[in-house]
């Protein structure tokens, strides 16, 4: 089920250039290892976005993981902008069930590097998708915790797989770097947050809500034990509408356009072994 479709300027505008100029996929050009390299693990990139994942964000329909990527890339750029260095993101690409199944020894490394990478922060926050749904993974590493946000409350069953894996990597982690870390890191779920209506697949415009509410509570509170929605957002379909706009806005001023943060003009980029694993999902929402 989706919502009703109310095109802004900013959605037709980008699905007009990708019309116009039959963009089957959009790049967005990742550089500077130093300020990307310990999210994007792969330094000088390529994020690959289909033109199926933007037909289907114009559509409201269920996100992909390449526009997933987007929105981390937009928060990446959010916080470096309004001086947060505390919180870092893990691209979505990276870790996610289809990850875990084909690559699983690849996906622990990946783990284990980025949290070598940022252990000198507090928080790190992963979309992470399982079975067709996206959820928002919080590391907490003063608290040796990891919280769970999920628009449905699905049972902690369901993230048995993704645990199995952060339990190898993190004792992998502790042993490798200093510090007064738990052996076994907590779990928590069931948060106070938005939750989806049944019958809807809008599992990651959910997620990057969070992403954007969180990042601010931990400027301001640092309560995490809820999740404060936008005071202007008073409905479901008024924060769906909002995430939307946000993201086709990011891809239009950012990637679409020559003046834009990442912007790709075509020039050829070494891609890592790692990237071109990471790259064959296909996960969404």
């Amino acid at each position: 089920m989706k919502l009703q479709r109310i095109p802004t300027l900013t959605t037709r505008r980008v699905m007009k250039t990708m019309a116009l100029n039959s963009y089957e996929f959009v790049c967005a050009r990742l550089l500077d290892p130093g300020k990307w390299d310990t999210d994007f693990l792969q330094g000088d990139d390529i994020l690959w976005i289909n033109f199926k994942g933007i037909y289907e964000l114009y559509q409201l329909d269920a996100l992909d993981v390449s526009i997933m990527s987007c929105r981390i890339l937009m928060e990446i750029q959010r916080a470096r902008r309004r001086g947060v260095f505390d919180t870092r993101f893990i691209d979505p690409r990276k870790v996610n069930v289809a990850m875990l199944d084909q690559y699983p020894q690849a996906t622990e490394d990946n783990l284990v590097h980025l949290l070598k990478a940022q252990h000198y922060k507090t928080f790190i926050l992963l979309p992470y998708n399982t079975e067709f749904h996206w959820v928002l993974l919080l590391f907490d590493l003063s608290a040796c915790t990891v919280n769970v946000y999920d628009s449905m409350d699905k049972k902690e069953s369901t993230f048995d797989k993704v645990f199995e894996l952060i339990d190898r990597a993190w004792y992998r982690f502790h042993h490798l770097v200093r510090g007064n870390w738990r052996e076994i890191l907590r779990r928590k779920f069931k948060f106070p947050c938005a939750k989806q209506k049944q019958g809807t697949n809008l599992y990651g415009y959910y997620v990057c809500e969070y992403c954007h509410c969180l990042a601010d509570q931990i400027i301001t509170t640092r309560e995490l034990d809820f999740i404060r929605m936008r005071d202007n957002l008073t409905t479901h379909k008024e924060f769906i509408a909002a995430v939307q706009e946000q993201l086709m806005g990011f891809i239009n001023e950012q990637i679409l356009d020559p003046k834009g943060e990442f912007y790709y003009d075509g020039n050829t980029i070494h891609r890592s072994l790692t990237s071109e694993l990471a790259t064959t999902t296909t996960s969404k929402s």
